[in-house]
């Protein structure tokens, strides 16, 4: 589970702990690059806003890190999760 802490009362960090691993992002990567917009469609291959070089270093194992540019999404308040499609 990836989160920015900040985001959530202590009573939802606590219960988000229940959950198992988490892996926060900093302010930064979090609030600017939209980190935590990041998606892993088959629980092997995660898929981030490229320059994000904390997070990835927090999540790089045992998942694959795939960065992509991004950017356009950013100006509008979106990222990696938002350009998804999944087909089940």
């Amino acid at each position: 589970m990836l989160i920015y802490p900040a985001a959530f009362t202590e009573q939802g960090l606590a219960l988000i702990n229940e959950f198992g691993e988490v892996i926060t992002a900093n302010e930064h990567e979090a609030k600017k690059l939209f980190a935590c917009n990041a998606t892993c469609p088959d629980g092997k291959n995660v898929i981030i806003q490229k320059a994000v070089p904390t997070l990835i270093k927090n999540c790089a194992t045992p998942a694959q890190v795939h960065e992509v540019d991004t950017s356009e999404y950013l100006k509008s308040g979106g990222s990696v999760f938002c350009m998804k499609q999944l087909l089940w």
